[in-house]
């Protein structure tokens, strides 16, 4: 099983399409996708600067913000299943389906998350990669990344978030960084499942 999350940031561009087929295609039984917030997400940030909520609660909108990314996606591709918990997932999955993770039941007032902005959907796409004891996690992003760089470099540059470095210590996963035009190069990494990134190299 691999965790795949695919950027908010990718919502309008011409490669969503692609990358849904793709993973519809290839990740039949051992494919689970994360969404990101993408212009839903941005929303909440302008809403707190208006607003004045804290983090916390942002957080929690953020999260929600997901859901709405990935109702889009079902809505665009209805194959992808919506899964709200670890047993739901295992069952779409044991179905030959591809789960679409909605991240609020499991994360919202969750203690082993922090509720703030340094958390985004991608420390969440690990945490749920950890949770699952995947083979690994597929980040998709909308610009190339090299996949050597150190990951506290990554999030300094804010192409990962702040907490990622820290969680993937914890427990590291197989981690693999594609950009918007790699769609093909999903289907060899799940068949002979080679990460880009072995779990030694934090």
């Amino acid at each position: 099983m691999w965790i795949i999350k695919i950027g908010g940031s990718l919502q309008d561009s011409g490669y969503l399409r692609s990358w849904l087929d793709a993973m519809v295609m290839h990740g039949a039984g051992r494919l689970v996708v994360v969404p990101g917030g993408g212009r839903f997400a941005d929303a909440v940030r302008a809403a707190q600067r208006r607003f004045g909520f804290d983090d916390s609660e942002a957080h929690r909108r953020a999260v929600l913000a997901m859901e709405e990314y990935a109702t889009c996606l079902h809505e665009a591709v209805p194959a992808l299943v919506p899964a709200a918990s670890l047993e739901a997932i295992h069952t779409v999955l044991n179905n030959g389906g591809v789960p679409l993770w909605l991240p609020a039941a499991m994360v919202t007032g969750n203690p082993g998350v922090p509720a703030s902005w340094d958390v985004t959907s991608d420390s969440l796409a690990l945490w749920l990669a950890q949770q699952l004891a995947a083979q690994g996690l597929v980040l998709v992003k909308s610009v190339a990344v090299n996949d050597l760089r150190p990951l506290d470099e990554l999030a300094g540059e804010k192409i990962l978030d702040r907490y990622f470095p820290d969680l993937f210590r914890q427990q590291p996963v197989n981690l693999a960084f594609f950009n918007r035009v790699e769609h093909a190069q999903l289907g060899p990494l799940l068949d002979y499942g080679v990460p880009r990134r072995i779990v030694s190299e934090a």
